[in-house]
């Protein structure tokens, strides 16, 4: 296992595209035509292990009234994906360094309710409740 994280803008868009589509966790806004319209804001990045896409992030910097936030439909992940945990462990790390680097404030997810993989699912159980993230305000 070695998983590496590659920015959206170095993946090829085809092979991006087909991870979305087969991916019971993605929706519409993980999808490459969604993501080029952040322009120099996308924050988003795959999770490859060896030379396979095995999840998928998208997020973008959004200024707010008092500062900035990375935010975005977030991880997607393969259903068969035997590494699950390491995978969350290496997303919630890149998160951070991003909202450092970016100088964010905070990460929000909109979490994709029409994606197949969390029709009916709780947040709790849902992929945003394993990285720690809460409900919000």
């Amino acid at each position: 296992m070695s998983l590496t994280i590659e920015p959206f803008a170095a993946r090829d868009p085809a092979e991006w595209a087909a991870f979305v589509d087969a991916c019971p966790e993605a929706w519409l806004e993980h999808r490459p035509e969604y993501l080029r319209q952040a322009g120099s804001d996308d924050a988003s990045f795959a999770l490859r292990d060896g030379g396979a896409i095995v999840g998928v992030c998208a997020l973008a910097r959004v200024r707010r009234r008092l500062g900035a936030v990375l935010t975005g439909p977030g991880l997607a992940l393969a259903a068969d994906l035997a590494l699950r945990e390491a995978a969350l462990d290496a997303a919630g790390r890149e998160l951070g360094r991003l909202a450092r680097a970016r100088d964010c404030q905070a990460v929000e997810f909109v979490l994709p309710a029409l994606a197949p993989a969390f029709a009916g699912l709780s947040h709790e159980r849902s992929v945003l409740g394993a990285l720690g993230f809460s409900q919000g305000a």
